[in-house]
């Protein structure tokens, strides 16, 4: 997780990688190790890490109640769809979000419930429908900070929509979760890369070269994909 948090995706999910062969952790390993590989463009071997964990049934063989299998299938399914919106595949992220709005209610978990909001935002979000964006991502918070990648894209959908200030106050809600359980997806490196492009964007100079500062130590060995990143600040190198 460290070495995520500076950009090193492929020495993660070495680690990782390590992990699933000779440990045989939860879940939660796997999915972080798929949303690795989506980063690094490597779509399909995404997915397919995705779907191992959505597609198993109960460890030990036993019969689980309806709601344990809805959770089980819901939340990897919102995972993947997130992870691979950046490959244009609209048509899978629609159809997970149809998935999700039957199986989520099904879920004990409150969260499942409204993850299809999620997939349906990012998919308003990238046809520029930043309004129905806005209205969907926010239908999908859950708690506070809940899972920080529908904060962190709703701060961008409304960066988008000429509202910096906004955006900024959104991204703070983001920092009070853990980067664990539902923090997990959503790197502070890159949290602190969409804080500096907010400030930028609000014309608040200072504070964007501090959160900008903070992205420049983090990936200075940072994988070339993620250190493309920068461009957003106007600066890019592939120097290692």
């Amino acid at each position: 997780m460290v070495a995520r948090e500076r950009g090193q995706l492929r020495l993660s999910n070495r680690f990782l990688g390590r992990i699933l062969r000779e440990r045989h952790p939860d879940d939660g390993m796997r999915l972080v190790y798929a949303d690795n590989l989506a980063r690094l463009g490597e779509y399909s071997a995404a997915r397919a890490q995705f779907e191992k964990v959505a597609k198993r049934g109960p460890s030990d063989g036993s019969p689980a109640l309806a709601g344990d299998i809805a959770r089980a299938s819901a939340w990897p399914h919102a995972l993947e769809a997130d992870a691979l919106a950046a490959s244009g595949d609209t048509a899978l992220l629609r159809s997970i979000a149809d998935s999700l709005q039957v199986v989520g209610p099904r879920s004990y978990y409150g969260r499942d419930w409204r993850l299809f909001h999620h997939v349906r935002g990012l998919l308003a979000e990238r046809a520029g429908r930043y309004v129905d964006a806005e209205r969907e991502l926010t239908a999908a918070r859950w708690g506070y900070s809940g899972w920080t990648r529908t904060v962190a894209e709703l701060a961008q959908v409304q960066l988008a929509e000429g509202r910096p200030a906004v955006a900024i106050a959104t991204l703070r809600q983001a920092y009070a979760g853990a980067p664990d359980a539902m923090g997990r997806y959503l790197p502070r490196s890159e949290l602190d890369l969409r804080m500096a492009t907010a400030f930028r964007a609000a014309g608040a100079a200072d504070s964007a070269r501090v959160y900008g500062e903070y992205v420049r130590r983090a990936w200075a060995r940072a994988d070339v994909e993620v250190r493309r990143g920068l461009m957003v600040l106007g600066e890019y190198s592939t120097a290692r």
